[in-house]
């Protein structure tokens, strides 16, 4: 998200044709991807111009790519003290902050950039991105509507939108938002997975399988898809096969958030492939009711964080040692 000073701002204060060459190379090397070669390059023009702000800019920004944070963050200073009305020098130091993990830095720059330059979509993004890192959810989702509105058509945006109304309890807007990236990028694994999470918090078990296949589809190696599916297919599972068998209503069992149905997913996945293992060896040793009992303990072990004392594997290891 960071931007390159065009040369416009270099004719305004430069005089050195040398200096004008260096700067159009160092910036061919920057959208090339040689952030080495183009930080040379704009040393040299700053020891030509050394009061041209611009350049410090132009080098704080390849810096940052290289996470060349402590350098980047001089840069920017050194821009704003030739130049305090520059909005390109606080959006860099902002998003240097941002990379430090100093996000109430971070907030500040960017709010400082976009008051100099309302058009500032990169100071807009870094100050979502930056308030939903400290917590203000609200204050993220204005950003991105706000930088939605001056660039529409792109797709991390709504992603990244979709995940705040997420966390917000808004699942039906999080859903338009995961909609909208994945029309824009039908092929982002990530929004498959985004949206099939909130699809799950909602009890759609097909919607959330499909979407979790979706982006196994699109990215093989995608771990998380591969977590979230399997548990996806574990909640449909209990909520359609076990619960009405228990007689236990799906809504009686408390939500956890996120992070720990994940968690407890890999664990479950890891438990129910034990269970299936003892059960294809020995099923004469799993009447029904015992196999019913253990089940019903798995499901109320899904809402407390006791998973993790793994007693229904211990308590089938005891059931199988006595059955030998």
């Amino acid at each position: 998200m960071l931007y390159l000073l065009g040369l416009v701002f270099f004719v305004g204060c430069g005089k050195h044709k040398f200096a004008h060459n260096l700067w159009k190379q160092g910036d061919q090397k920057y959208k090339n991807g040689d952030w080495n070669g183009a930080i040379a390059d704009f040393t040299r023009v700053i020891q030509l111009e050394p009061k041209n702000y611009a350049v410090y800019i132009n080098r704080g920004n390849a810096e940052t790519m290289l996470n060349r944070l402590d350098d980047a963050f001089f840069d920017f200073n050194r821009a704003i003290e030739l130049n305090p009305q520059s909005d390109l020098a606080y959006e860099g130091r902002g998003w240097v902050k941002y990379k430090k993990n100093d996000f109430s830095g971070a907030i500040r720059d960017c709010q400082q950039a976009i008051e100099l330059n309302r058009t500032n979509s990169s100071a807009l993004w870094g100050l979502a991105l930056a308030e939903g890192e400290n917590g203000d959810l609200k204050g993220a989702v204005s950003n991105l509507d706000e930088y939605i509105r001056l660039v529409p058509t792109d797709a991390p945006a709504y992603g990244n939108r979709g995940y705040a109304k997420f966390w917000q309890g808004n699942l039906d807007e999080a859903i338009l938002d995961y909609n909208k990236a994945i029309e824009l990028n039908p092929t982002n694994a990530r929004a498959y997975c985004d949206r099939e999470v909130a699809e799950l918090k909602k009890g759609d078990w097909d919607g959330a399988i499909a979407d979790a296949n979706k982006a196994i589809e699109f990215n093989p190696k995608y771990a998380l898809a591969y977590n979230d599916r399997g548990w996806a297919e574990f909640q449909k599972m209990i909520s359609i096969q076990l619960l009405p068998m228990l007689h236990i209503r799906s809504n009686s069992i408390p939500r956890m958030d996120t992070h720990m149905e994940r968690a407890v997913g890999r664990v479950m996945a890891k438990e129910m492939l034990w269970v299936r293992s003892k059960i294809a060896k020995r099923p004469s040793s799993f009447p029904s009711p015992i196999l019913r009992k253990f089940i019903m303990i798995k499901v109320c072990l899904i809402s407390s964080t006791t998973i993790m004392r793994r007693p229904l594997r211990l308590g089938i290891k005891l059931w199988y040692r006595t059955r030998r």
